[in-house]
């Protein structure tokens, strides 16, 4: 019985032997496991911290670039109210340069400002503004003439309007003066046809 007993003690202390070699490698691969796991955590998390890097550096960017769009924007307005104040004005930074030729002294002004008025009126321009609109529009004599006028008439469509009519030979209702006509020659003279 003794020997019997020793004998189960042994198989005993055999397997208990067994088993702890068995939990040995598992521990083992558990660590290994665990360590690569954290250095898959550890790869995530500096690859987060990148992309929060980069999006913090593009989020500031942003912010520097419309800091940047409101300094130029109030530079442009400061130096619209500097030239409306100088007598030189320019158009609103919200108006786009109208896309129309340019006024010319050998343009048809009286169409050309009938024009210009019907392509503000689309635009939804201030009327206010017309004059600063169309200075930019204006070349040569015309520019000339525009630029001849007082700071309170420059600021005036109306006034640039019936300056410009008047110093290019037409009449208060925009019709050129018809002493060009006077001097036309007629070669041929039409039939006339009688209605009935």
């Amino acid at each position: 019985m003794l020997d019997n007993l020793q004998s189960e003690i042994a198989e005993y202390l055999e397997a208990e032997e067994a088993e702890k070699k068995l939990r040995v490698p598992d521990e083992k691969l558990l660590e290994w496991v665990q360590s690569k796991v954290q250095a898959d955590l550890d790869v995530q998390e500096k690859k987060l911290r990148a992309e929060e890097s980069k999006l913090a550096r593009a989020r500031e960017l942003a912010e520097a670039e419309e800091k940047k769009l409101k300094a130029q924007t109030a530079a442009l307005e400061a130096q619209r109210l500097l030239d409306v104040t100088a007598g030189t004005p320019t158009p609103h930074p919200n108006y786009a340069k109208p896309k129309l030729p340019p006024l010319t002294e050998f343009s048809q002004v009286e169409l050309y400002l009938q024009r210009f008025e019907n392509y503000s009126k689309s635009m939804k321009w201030q009327p206010g503004d017309y004059a600063s609109c169309l200075a930019n529009l204006l070349q040569g004599e015309a520019l000339s003439v525009f630029l001849s006028l007082s700071p309170e008439d420059i600021s005036d469509y109306q006034s640039v309007k019936k300056t410009l009519l008047r110093r290019f030979g037409c009449d208060k209702n925009g019709f050129k003066s018809n002493s060009s006509l006077r001097s036309l020659h007629w070669t041929k003279t039409l039939p006339l046809i009688s209605i009935e």
